[in-house]
């Protein structure tokens, strides 16, 4: 996968299985410029061949009506995530895990992380339904704001569903914003 720059936005590109969309947008972005963004977007997702992307949309993105845009150009909402981001240095990093569990770090953290700029993203994790509530998320939260500490980030940052943001909020995680996914998939 690779991120890169273009135009107005910032995207993910992987193959037609990884998670591809829009992460950021221009903060000035006008609804002129929001909808060429949006149709170069889809241009460019549908030559590839992809059968779905994600355009990440942050409370605060501009214009004001770009979900309406994004909506119009048929995008369809997911369930809102709450944008969380906590200092390094004040995360527990006790990892206290049940019989049987272990973690294990990614091959490649530079794909994951963000070199350069104080922050560390956690992306993904999940579990079987069977193992929720014996501390596992908490778990992995602390093994990667350890691994982040020791690579000398700052500060975490992630987009929670409402079932991670009480776990990540108990370990000193502080709400910033709203995103949500709007997906779209053109092969609907």
């Amino acid at each position: 996968m690779r991120v890169e720059r273009a135009g107005d936005v910032v995207r993910q590109v992987g193959t037609a299985d990884d998670w591809n969309g829009v992460v950021w947008s221009a903060p000035d972005l006008d609804p002129v410029q929001a909808d060429a963004a949006i149709a170069a977007q889809v241009a460019h997702y549908t030559a590839l061949g992809h059968d779905a992307f994600a355009w990440k949309l942050y409370a605060h993105d501009r214009p004001a009506d770009l979900a309406e845009r994004l909506l119009a150009a048929g995008f369809e909402a997911e369930e809102p995530e709450t944008l969380l981001v906590a200092p390094v240095d004040g995360l527990s990093t006790t990892v206290d895990l049940p019989e049987g569990i272990r973690l294990r770090t990614m091959r490649d953290a530079d794909d994951v992380l963000h070199p350069g700029s104080g922050l560390a993203g956690l992306w993904g994790g999940g579990k079987v339904p069977a193992w929720r509530g014996k501390g596992i998320y908490r778990a992995l939260a602390a093994h990667r704001a350890r691994i982040a500490a020791e690579r000398g980030y700052r500060y975490l940052q992630v987009d929670a569903s409402d079932q991670s943001r009480p776990v990540l909020q108990r370990l000193g995680f502080l709400a910033l914003s709203t995103t949500t996914p709007y997906e779209y998939r053109p092969s609907r």
